[in-house]
């Protein structure tokens, strides 16, 4: 009997300091907790991509437009600088801006700029063919000249207006 109390006490002794102390809270974040927010973080991220695709391809094609009229205005201010007559050349998916040479200017998507005899290109723009944006000219514009004196454009297209489009599954910008 007297060993029995002994043994007691010596545990009584051990557990103590663990009865006396309140239980420590574990930190951190349990497993299924984490697989439960990492579900809905895929469930947000897979609603909200249809929307963000058609705001990108909506901001490429504003990109796009953007540029165009930035490169009329490069153009304009060239003309005046150069005091010689500066075009601008639309082809498919692309265009030039240069100095107008004794034969014509061409530009294409895959190969780029063609300049013509005596013409200097100034600057030109290709549209990277995953952009899904399309250049379209309208009344068969092929280029805007501006003269050297006052920088007025004239065109070559067909039609009393001239105007292209810069066209995306976002929509269409007309400049």
């Amino acid at each position: 009997v007297h060993l029995h109390l002994h043994r007691q006490r010596h545990c009584r002794h051990l557990l103590e300091p663990m009865m006396r102390t309140p239980a420590r809270r574990q930190r951190g974040f349990t497993l299924i907790e984490l697989l439960v927010v990492v579900a809905i973080a895929v469930i947000l991220t897979t609603l909200a991509a249809p929307s963000f695709t058609g705001y990108m391809n909506k901001k490429r094609a504003e990109g796009v437009a953007a540029e165009l009229a930035t490169d009329i205005q490069f153009a304009r201010t060239e003309a005046m600088a150069r005091n010689a007559p500066v075009r601008i050349t639309f082809g498919t998916g692309c265009w030039v801006v240069h100095t107008v040479g004794s034969t014509a200017t061409t530009c294409t998507q895959s190969a780029g700029a063609t300049l013509g005899t005596g013409a200097t290109q100034l600057k030109d723009a290709q549209l990277a063919a995953n952009l899904n944006v399309a250049l379209s000219p309208n009344n068969s514009l092929s280029y805007i000249a501006f003269d050297a004196v006052r920088a007025m454009a004239t065109s070559d297209g067909s039609g009393s207006t001239h105007s292209v489009d810069v066209n995306s599954s976002a929509g269409s910008w007309q400049l």
